[in-house]
């Protein structure tokens, strides 16, 4: 069940940039996956995923 170690942050704004990402000025916004799959339907928004290296 893959799914559920990641964290997800749906981007609305299509604006945050990987930098963004990168320097942690999102990490409040991204929330534990309760799927056991990744699965987001059809959507405009950015999703961004985050696995923690000690779940690989």
């Amino acid at each position: 069940m893959l799914g559920q170690h990641y964290e997800v942050f749906r981007d609305t704004s299509k604006m945050v940039s990987i930098e963004d990402i990168l320097s942690g000025v999102h990490d409040h916004s991204f929330v534990a996956s309760n799927q056991s799959y990744p699965f987001f339907w059809h959507t405009r928004d950015t999703i961004w995923l985050r696995l923690s290296m000690d779940n690989i």
